[in-house]
């Protein structure tokens, strides 16, 4: 995204969906090159999966931030929830699978249309899940670079840092193995991609601070006609991707971009012609801050620059800052252990409950009063969540029970019923005695048939001396037939 001060504050907002979104690489690549484009991977902190930026055919995104499960993806469209399996929910190794599904789609049906795949993996970005093959690695692993901090000569961030326990240090190499373990999905889904590119001869923590190590980081090239072993001395900056992909599609760059080209350099490296016409670039700016107040300042007067001792001691004398919290404050002042006035957040605050003060153009604060019956409110508030989360525990319990007790007498039922039809399998089978229990009741349907109509009135001594005597001529015939 070009020409914008920060993503702070515009990333997903209406005004920003319908200017800046609308003029990225992938808009002029689908509209106007013939591309099929593809996006796979996390997209922004603040995007929400309601909406498919333009310019994209393909569209896999995570919602809201770095996650690797139990998260949600904007599937062309749809949102699709995802859980804590691996084999099916691992985030990177469905990158991955989706990009090799795009590659081969690619192939098969649109074969003379060429595509460009984006891939944005949430490694090594936090919580740091790694995959479970590689949940072992650099465990061992420690860096010797500790406790450069607290430094005069460097700027006020380590100047005021103090030195790093043995408990930080070892939670950083821990923190840090992690982070590689991560990468590790990074690598063979590279590689994977790689290997199916050969295979289908389609082949062509923090950011914070202008440290050398932050800002100057390895930009590899691989493609037809780049010479294999080359450096590019010039400098390059990310702001030069979206031109350099425009340029190599042959589509004119737009105005509005920022960066430039350096497709220019490498026809340099691989035909050594130094009549070509390059734009120079010897230096570049690299800056982070946030909005100043004077932003709301109509008259752009220059507010005078305080450092950051005196702005404290400003602040800390203010209401809302005075120690300790009360109800519905955000931050208080309080004195570290090395005598310094510091600012934290208040524990008790409950953000669902904050009023948020309002300016108006003359940038003078609308906000409401502080009285008794805000307090009293805030309070009984506070009291209602309490007793709905003791509520909510004591439900979840007796659910957690119920749930417990079904599945025990479940198992016990089936358990019996299992043992029950066992005893009968082992059992032997008397066919003989099912034989003569069937002629049995022959007989007696066959007697009490005759005996009421013969005799109506007939007792239940006869009944019995006839089924009687029907037993015994049955036993006699089959001894005889033995």
């Amino acid at each position: 995204f070009h020409q914008l001060q920060t993503n702070g504050e515009n990333c997903s907002s209406p005004q920003w969906q319908q200017t800046y979104e609308r003029k990225t690489f992938a808009t002029y690549l689908r509209d106007f090159g013939g591309y099929r484009t593809a996006y796979f991977g996390k997209y922004l902190n603040e995007y929400n999966g309601s909406y498919i930026p333009p310019g994209w055919s393909d569209w896999s995104a995570l919602v809201r931030n770095s996650r690797y499960y139990n998260y949600t993806l904007n599937v062309n469209g749809d949102k699709i929830r995802h859980g804590f399996d691996y084999h099916l929910d691992y985030y990177p190794d469905l990158i991955l699978n989706d990009s090799l599904q795009f590659i081969r789609y690619s192939k098969r049906f649109f074969n003379s249309k060429p595509y460009l795949m984006v891939l944005s993996f949430p490694s090594p970005h936090g919580p740091e899940d790694s995959a479970p093959q590689y949940q072992n690695l650099f465990l061992n692993e420690k860096r010797h670079s500790w406790n450069y901090a607290p430094n005069g000569d460097k700027q006020w961030l380590l100047r005021n840092t103090a030195k790093m326990s043995q408990l930080h240090q070892n939670f950083t190499d821990f923190l840090n193995a992690k982070r590689l373990q991560t990468l590790q999905s990074v690598d063979e889904a590279v590689n994977q991609i790689y290997e199916e590119l050969k295979n289908l001869d389609e082949l062509v923590k923090g950011k914070a601070m202008p440290f050398e190590f932050d800002i100057r980081v390895p930009f590899f090239i691989r493609g037809p006609n780049v010479p294999a072993g080359k450096i590019l001395p010039q400098i390059v900056l990310n702001i030069d991707i979206a031109p350099t992909l425009l340029d190599i599609a042959g589509i004119k760059i737009p105005e509005h971009m920022d960066g430039i080209s350096f497709l220019p350099y490498i026809r340099l490296l691989r035909n050594g012609n130094h009549h070509l016409k390059l734009i120079k670039r010897d230096t570049f700016l690299v800056e982070r801050g946030k909005f100043h107040n004077n932003k709301n300042n109509i008259d752009r007067l220059l507010i005078p620059i305080v450092g950051k001792k005196q702005w404290l001691q400003l602040h800390c004398l203010k209401s809302e800052y005075q120690s300790p919290c009360r109800p519905n404050q955000r931050f208080e002042c309080f004195i570290n252990v090395n005598g310094v006035q510091r600012i934290r957040k208040c524990s008790s605050f409950n953000r669902k409950h904050f009023i948020r003060s309002q300016k108006n153009t003359q940038g003078q604060c609308i906000c409401p009063p502080l009285l008794a019956s805000n307090l009293e409110r805030n309070s009984d508030s506070i009291r209602t969540l309490k007793r709905d989360y003791r509520l909510k525990k004591k439900r979840l319990k007796q659910h957690k029970h119920e749930i417990r007790s079904n599945f025990e007498n479940r198992v016990r039922r089936s358990d019996k019923l299992v043992l029950e039809r066992l005893s009968m399998i082992e059992d032997d089978f008397d066919v003989q005695g099912v034989y003569e229990l069937k002629k049995l009741i022959e007989i007696s349907k066959s007697s009490s048939s005759l005996s009421i109509e013969s005799n109506n009135h007939s007792n239940h001594d006869n009944r019995s001396s006839l089924l009687n005597n029907n037993l015994a001529n049955i036993t006699t015939s089959q001894l005889s037939n033995s």
